[in-house]
């Protein structure tokens, strides 16, 4: 009813002919009137739980004062694991930080590789296997968690907050066993469009409270369906790490990045658009066409008429 009413109010508006002969502007008008609750949605929406697939992948580069980190997390496995008795549908996802660490004499290299354990139905990690290799001392073991360490609350909007209380049960080989309680708390501060190596992406900007003077920070990206960025602020230390680049291809059947509806609509009304003009200006040509043949039938005739005028009027002259 509220469109029916603009195009009549529009047309209302103009003048003489145009009724008869709608422009080209008219049309277009028209057609914006209708894909107007297309065209203006608002940029930002509820981030809902994404869905990810084995092959997916996200890069990332990170510095620290003297060290340089590059990161990579790749979905390698969705399965079910057991622990403590339940049964958790989990995607395995490894992580592999390789830092090099500059000295003022020297120079090494730190790989850490971990494999996480996320359970697919809210992101929260259910165990991490890690295993960390430095020049002097190389390190395995594992950590799980009870209850679960919800990182994420999905839908994630602005206002939001949320609270991970849970035990880290840390085993570590020749080194024993440990446990330590954590809380976290989560807020979801703001919405905000950020440029990183591999693009500019719409987020929810999350502020993590550990309790310990040290402030997190990351921004979660809907299309890329991870974080884009982390920020980490204490006294003495300001860390940055950034995605450069991802990929959303399957290793199963090697499907191409993931393209949404969203990502393709301005293209769809675009195309709409033009498809209109182009329809209306052929209609107009035919419609000019039709006229002049008109017009040229009517000239033929009417010389006809005035020769049997002339003829009669011979006849009766005789």
């Amino acid at each position: 009813m509220l469109y029916t009413n603009s195009i009549n109010n529009l047309r209302d508006h103009v003048p003489g002919d145009s009724l008869r002969k709608p422009t080209i502007l008219f049309y277009v008008i028209v057609v914006s009137i209708f894909l107007m609750p297309y065209s203006t949605q608002t940029a930002f929406s509820d981030a809902e739980l994404p869905q990810w697939k084995v092959g997916y992948r996200w890069d990332y580069k990170g510095q620290e004062q003297n060290t340089t980190v590059n990161l990579t997390v790749k979905v390698i496995e969705i399965t079910t694991i057991e622990m403590n008795g339940m049964a958790y549908d989990v995607y395995v996802v490894n992580i592999t930080s390789i830092a090099m660490i500059n000295q003022v004499q020297d120079q090494f290299q730190v790989i850490d590789q971990k494999n996480k354990y996320i359970q697919t139905s809210n992101l929260a990690t259910v165990k991490e296997e890690i295993s960390h290799i430095a020049p002097n001392r190389n390190i395995n073991g594992n950590n799980t968690y009870t209850p679960l360490k919800k990182e994420y609350d999905f839908p994630i909007l602005v206002g939001k907050k949320w609270t991970s209380s849970y035990t880290k049960n840390v085993s570590l080989e020749g080194l024993g066993t440990y446990l330590i309680s954590e809380s976290i708390n989560y807020s979801v501060i703001a919405e905000e469009s950020v440029t990183v190596a591999a693009g500019t992406f719409d987020c929810y900007k999350i502020e993590i409270d550990v309790g310990t003077g040290v402030i997190d920070q990351f921004w979660y990206s809907e299309k890329v369906k991870n974080i884009i960025k982390t920020t980490r602020f204490s006294e003495d230390i300001f860390y940055e790490m950034n995605l450069t680049a991802y990929s959303f291809k399957e290793e199963e059947d090697g499907d191409s990045d993931d393209i949404t509806t969203e990502d393709l609509l301005p293209y769809i009304l675009i195309l709409i658009i033009v498809i209109l003009i182009i329809v209306v200006i052929v209609a107009r040509k035919r419609k000019k066409s039709k006229k002049k043949k008109k017009k040229k039938k009517k000239k033929k005739t009417i010389p006809d008429e005035d020769k049997k005028v002339e003829e009669k009027e011979e006849e009766k002259s005789e």
